[in-house]
């Protein structure tokens, strides 16, 4: 489980439940906040907030008014049941008619608010729990009782001389020990007769870090340095910009005319539909116009990763920045997720809520590596500092490179016209880490193909950790 900053006993446990993109919302505007509130778990159907909260007894639950069919009613009583210290925040998207509160809800905010007004709100509502019984005091608890459950009589107390102990100016409460980075965890070679690809998908939670040019050179170093079969799938199914990086855009058909077939998908005409890119990648192409993008379902894309598994080696999902089912997908069915970054706050902010949305999806941490890309001259602060930030131990760094934009316009990645560059040092050192090879086997020869291998197939509950 990743963790943030150093947890108190009074941080305050929530849940939230809402649509995924809200959700991203949310953990940013509380992510200034984390040293109060913990966002222990999402829910992101109706259905699945009081199986949730049964299972994680979170404090606060954060829940939208726009969540499908949720009644605050119904819902309090069912969660008296399966979590009663359980208290009800609800965020709505329309201000509430004369302050008037849902009923099972403690308060309501509205879908604008701030993150300090957020946290603020949320400790409220906390604050609303009930108290455990004063046994002193409750006159539920018979004398027998309270003899067993106050520790001490008043009396006594009073008997007992306390040492004097001088006030030292200085003294004060200990500080927290800093938290530690996460190292890299080292993958292991390949299992001999895997039958299925492996699958790395390229994430970031912010635009412009260059994540399409990772995934594009990626694919082409795999294929150069492994001799693998190697395939790309732009699944940034509106904007993708794949098939100009690698200069395919003239191919035709696209994940759309897959998407067509169902949840049955020929291996003939899969491969109709790929383009063939730079050092023979095979390259899925995003819809020719954005409105297409909706005409590719879950289940499509899930279909066309497990068909592709079957004949590539190695698959690279260049993925959107923004969270949708689709992304939510290939997060749970990834071998390996290579988190792009960057080196200006912004960027190192969303990726400290992606990683916080990772906790809460429950991603190992194993299946995160980060990479961080140099996209201007200067930077404002030194890669060791990121790492502080975020907690997270970086796997490469790609230098800024004044070769990147023109390699871009002539649609040839880097990594095949500047292979003695720093840039394509780093792209053949990720290739190490993802593709380790076994002491006693040597690294395939350049046009060798290796043996097929299979997807460890992974299920995690969305959620769950």
């Amino acid at each position: 489980m990743l963790e943030g900053p150093v947890k108190g006993p009074g941080v305050i446990r929530v849940l939230i439940a809402d649509q995924i993109a809200h959700i991203v919302e949310q953990l940013a505007k509380l992510s200034e906040s984390s040293d109060q509130v913990e966002v222990i778990g999402i829910a992101r159907q109706s259905g699945d907030v009081v199986a949730e909260a049964r299972l994680r007894h979170p404090d606060v639950l954060l829940v939208s008014s726009d969540l499908g069919d949720v009644a605050t009613r119904s819902l309090a009583d069912a969660l008296l049941a399966a979590s009663p210290g359980t208290r009800i925040l609800v965020v709505s998207s329309t201000p509430p008619v004369n302050g008037n509160v849902p009923g099972g809800a403690v308060e309501v905010v509205s879908a604008n608010v701030s993150g300090p007004e957020l946290a603020a709100a949320i400790r409220r509502v906390y604050e609303t729990r009930p108290l455990p019984p004063d046994p002193a005091t409750d006159p539920a608890i018979t004398p027998p009782e309270a003899s067993v459950v106050a520790p001490i009589d008043a009396p006594v107390i009073a008997s007992v001389e306390a040492p004097e102990v001088e006030d030292d100016p200085l003294a004060a409460e200990p500080t927290p020990a800093p938290q530690a980075i996460q190292e890299l965890t080292p993958r292991r070679p390949r299992r001999p007769g895997r039958t299925r690809g492996e699958v790395f998908l390229v994430y970031s939670g912010k635009g412009g870090v260059g994540k399409s040019l990772v995934a594009t050179n990626l694919a082409v170093a795999l294929s150069m340095e492994t001799g693998g079969r190697v395939a790309l799938v732009d699944l940034d199914l509106q904007y993708g910009d794949a098939a100009v990086m690698l200069r395919v855009e003239n191919h035709l058909t696209s994940i759309e005319d897959l998407a067509q077939q169902g949840e049955t998908i020929d291996s003939e005409f899969l491969d109709e539909v790929l383009a063939t890119g730079p050092a023979e990648v095979r390259v899925l192409l995003a819809p020719p116009s954005p409105e297409l993008a909706d005409l590719v379902t879950t289940a499509n894309l899930r279909v066309i990763l497990r068909e592709m598994g079957k004949t590539y080696d190695y698959i690279v999902v260049d993925a959107p920045s923004h969270l949708e089912e689709r992304t939510l997908e290939v997060i749970e069915l990834a071998d390996q997720i290579l988190l792009v970054t960057g080196f200006n706050v912004t960027t190192v902010k969303s990726t400290r809520v992606t990683l916080k949305l990772f906790q809460s999806l429950g991603v190992e941490k194993n299946r995160i590596a980060l990479v961080l890309n140099q996209t201007r001259q200067r930077v404002t602060f030194p890669r060791t500092e990121i790492e502080q930030l975020l907690h997270f131990r970086s796997l490469v760094q790609l230098p800024y490179d004044p070769h990147v934009d023109e390699a871009i316009d002539n649609g040839q990645p880097i990594i095949a016209t500047e292979r003695k560059s720093e840039m394509s040092r780093q792209f053949r050192a990720l290739v190490d880490y993802l593709v380790p090879q076994p002491a006693d086997q040597p690294a395939p020869r350049m046009g060798e193909h290796a043996p097929a291998r299979a997807v460890s197939r992974r299920r995690f509950s969305i959620g769950r950790r």
